[in-house]
């Protein structure tokens, strides 16, 4: 367990803002190194480790977990200094408001601070008109303060329109030690997952040959995963990302009926937005729920309205790939304190060495 917290604090506190991922693929690709034959970065930088396999009728497998988190980028700068900035992404609004940033410039990064109207105005206007409420900023009223008196100064930093800017976050464990809180967990704990497991396949020879994809531009329209899929063109797909729990008191079971500690989740259905999303394949989760039984580890059902993966595009592409997920519970989803438990990783990481031990040359994705 000690070498998974390990490589997720290096996952996690390793910047990749969505379309900015650099710093992210040369960590992903140096995780891989030694435990694929293979591994390269392609024109849009998805990072593609191939462990090549023994049979060639086996199907092939396309594992995928985005390297991208949701953050900001540099808008415009105003004549005072402040930096205004856009979402890059879709991080949590409400949690942006006092947050430490880092912008990231040709010279290095910048700290900043997201700027926050203090208390004490609050009180002040309370006192004098119906304006002092707190409410959450809309994103054209925020902005990071880096300490500049004009914009000439923040120039001078190195700072311009089209920066990426991450919040400035670690990893921890909360009181209790299995769970652990950080920004960019989505994705970094299921990317972990996916690593970790070719971690523990590194000397096996197995059937199947297995492409390890830490894709880009996830949180910005799932574009890394239509390039990598199209080229690989796998027999199978598996996405890797989080989920949503219910298990808190501001959540209800009813609509998100996963818990932490319980085990990842075994993909089933989701759908955003009315109609993008992943209707897994039948025989892809019957094959994970198979291997994690046999294994005896724990896992859940996962039928969610509201998100969605890698894997609702991902099968799209060619003539249909045949795809099913794999998802890490996760609470507090897109903030800057995400939580996850070590146990649900730990276990993701076994059901997925499971599976692909398990998977024969001769696996049918025949519907009927």
């Amino acid at each position: 367990m000690a070498e998974l917290v390990e490589l997720l604090r290096r996952l996690a506190e390793t910047p990749g803002v969505a379309g900015f991922e650099e710093e992210m693929m040369l960590r992903t690709r140096a995780e891989l190194e030694d435990a694929v034959d293979e591994v390269r970065i392609d024109n849009w930088g998805n990072v593609i480790g191939t462990k090549r396999g023994s049979d060639a009728r086996a199907p092939s497998v396309m594992l995928a977990a985005h390297i991208d988190e949701p953050a900001l980028i540099v808008k415009y700068i105003d004549d005072a200094g402040f930096i205004r900035p856009e979402r890059q992404g879709f991080p949590h609004m409400l949690a942006l408001s006092g947050e430490r940033v880092l912008i990231h410039t040709g010279k290095g990064p910048v700290r900043g601070v997201v700027g926050l109207k203090g208390l004490h105005m609050f009180y002040l206007e309370s006192s004098i008109s119906a304006s002092g409420k707190m409410e959450v900023p809309a994103m054209r009223d925020m902005y990071i303060d880096v300490g500049a008196e004009s914009r000439a100064q923040v120039l001078e930093m190195g700072i311009d329109v089209g920066n990426p800017i991450s919040l400035e976050r670690g990893i921890s464990f909360l009181g209790n030690p299995s769970y652990v809180t950080g920004k960019a967990l989505d994705n970094r704990a299921p990317l972990a997952v996916m690593l970790e497991a070719m971690n523990r396949l590194s000397g096996e020879v197995l059937p199947s040959t297995i492409y390890a994809v830490g894709t880009v531009m996830e949180e910005i329209g799932h574009r890394g995963i239509i390039m990598s899929a199209y080229q690989l063109s796998p027999s199978i797909l598996l996405a890797f990302d989080i989920t949503v729990c219910g298990d808190t008191p501001d959540a209800h079971i009813a609509d998100f009926p996963h818990r932490m500690g319980h085990g990842p989740t075994v993909k089933l259905m989701d759908v955003i937005m009315g109609a993008t999303g992943l209707t897994a394949h039948p025989k892809i989760v019957r094959w994970l729920i198979d291997a994690a039984e046999a294994a005896g580890v724990p896992y859940q059902k996962e039928v969610i309205m509201g998100l969605n993966t890698d894997a609702s595009t991902g099968h799209m592409q060619r003539g249909g790939i045949p795809a099913g997920a794999i998802s890490i519970p996760c609470r507090y989803s897109h903030g800057p304190s995400e939580v996850v438990n070590l146990d649900d990783l730990e276990n993701g990481v076994r059901l997925l060495v499971a599976a692909l031990r398990s998977l024969p040359a001769d696996f049918s994705l025949a519907r009927v």
